[in-house]
């Protein structure tokens, strides 16, 4: 259930047991955890976003030369 850093996966307020061993830092560091994967899915929607954008200017501008 321990991660090495003393840190488990889950949130604090949901882990089975050793909610009591949670110090200010564990918590800062999950808070810190959840939102660099949040902002690396927010990364990757952009890029596919970005990829789409593309490929419908490309079949636009197929489509206006015919």
């Amino acid at each position: 259930m321990w991660k090495i850093d003393g840190v488990i996966d889950a949130p604090p307020w949901k882990a089975a047991e050793g909610n009591k061993y949670w110090l200010a830092a564990s918590y800062l560091h999950w808070g810190y955890r959840q939102g660099a994967t949040t902002q690396d899915q927010v990364k990757a929607l952009t890029a596919k976003v970005d990829a789409l954008a593309a490929d419908l200017a490309e079949i636009k501008q197929l489509l206006t030369k015919e």
